[in-house]
């Protein structure tokens, strides 16, 4: 259902459209992420505790055409103790590379 959103309220940023989820579809992004063990036991690890909530603003679809470099949610001034979910919508995408933090280096870099 996400794959098929109207993307006509879509905002511009950086290489990618932004989608704010809504509606039904945002229910079910909210009734899965309540229900995911795996965000729960990541919650844990880092926070030591097991209740989150998902802010309802802030599900969000990214769209980057393909050959453009990925673009993915970060965190801001006012957003540094967040975890983000990447869920692929097509079949056939390159997996999610992450890069651990390096305080030594400008971003972006490319990692070795």
């Amino acid at each position: 259902k996400l794959r098929n959103l109207d993307r006509a309220s879509a905002v511009e940023i950086s290489n990618a459209l932004q989608l704010t989820v809504t509606g039904p579809e945002l229910r079910l992004v909210l009734d899965a992420a309540e229900r995911s063990d795996v965000i729960r036991q990541a919650v844990l690890a880092v926070y030591g505790v097991e209740e989150y909530t998902v802010p309802k603003d802030s599900v969000k679809v990214l769209d980057v055409a393909p050959g453009n470099p990925p673009q993915i949610p970060h965190a801001d001034d006012t957003c540094n103790r967040e975890f983000f979910v990447i869920v692929q919508l097509n079949s056939g995408q390159a997996p999610t590379e992450c890069v651990p933090y390096r305080s030594d280096v400008e971003y972006p870099f490319d990692p070795p």
